[in-house]
């Protein structure tokens, strides 16, 4: 989950404590996992540092398919 830059920190422990309790779940899980899909949760940093890791890879897939906005 993504939220506004500016969200308050209390906010954001908050809703990533629910999203952990959420999808540490049996049924959640298990349907994640049916749908050909990986579990995520974690912290808020390691999310963070995930995001800064995918922007460089997913520019230059962008650059190199020549991918233009509309």
């Amino acid at each position: 989950m993504i939220a506004p830059r500016n969200t308050p920190r209390d906010i954001i422990d908050l809703i990533n404590q629910s999203v952990n309790q959420v999808l540490a779940m049996a049924p959640v899980r298990d349907s994640i996992l049916s749908q050909g899909n990986e579990i995520g949760g974690g912290t808020p940093g390691s999310f963070t540092a995930l995001i800064r890791a995918e922007i460089p890879r997913w520019a230059k897939v962008v650059k190199d398919a020549n991918i233009q906005p509309e």
